[in-house]
């Protein structure tokens, strides 16, 4: 994740260096490529420059007073392919994406903790979770790790079909954004493995 903040008072623009690479801008949902180069952003007041390097899977949470607060809350998962698919076969075997989540019950010194490790490939993406240990899935309140929702960014057409655990799901599809929305109407937690595929 890169954040290109504005530090000049009455700024409404920035300057920043990206690393190579492809990227999205969370602003405008627009993928730019980087040959390690500075760029110019918009920066409006209501607007911090921020781009996710394509490839990468990350879970987020919504803003809260406290961290415990926020702890409540669940997660969404962004998962922003390495490419755009365009339903093509060749398209299906080149798209990766990947990232992890470390997490634990924030007040204990004992590391009672999950791992969870996020993979796409060939139209599949696949959680692991990982207890620390036996006892340590009765140290952690895994209600913190509720899946509420799912975005799949950087399909270039709408999917035939989008199944959980084999089970076909109802999704949205976002054209403008290439983006399929899924809304965690089952539950799903990441406290527990799951298969998520997509098929044109």
């Amino acid at each position: 994740i890169l954040v290109t903040p504005v530090l000049d008072e009455g700024r409404t623009f920035v300057e920043g260096y990206v690393p190579s690479g492809e990227w999205i801008d969370l602003s405008t949902d627009k993928r730019y490529f980087s040959r390690g180069t500075w760029k110019y952003f918009d920066a409006p007041l209501n607007v911090i420059p921020i781009s996710i390097r394509c490839g990468c899977i990350v879970p987020m949470q919504v803003s809260a007073e406290t961290t415990d607060i926020a702890r409540k809350k669940g997660f969404s998962l962004f998962v922003i392919l390495s490419s755009t698919d365009d339903g093509s076969s060749a398209a299906g075997q080149r798209i990766t994406a990947s990232g992890e989540l470390f997490w634990d019950n924030g007040d204990d010194a004992n590391l009672n903790y999950v791992h969870v490790k996020f993979e796409v490939r060939d139209r599949t993406l696949t959680v692991t979770s990982t207890p620390s240990s036996v006892e340590s899935l009765e140290k952690i309140d895994y209600h913190e790790l509720d899946l509420k929702l799912i975005f799949i960014v950087g399909l270039g057409k709408i999917p035939s079909e989008i199944t959980l655990n084999n089970n076909p799901v109802k999704f949205t599809y976002h054209h403008n954004k290439q983006t399929c929305q899924l809304n965690s109407q089952d539950h799903i937690t990441l406290s527990k493995d799951f298969i998520i595929k997509w098929i044109f």
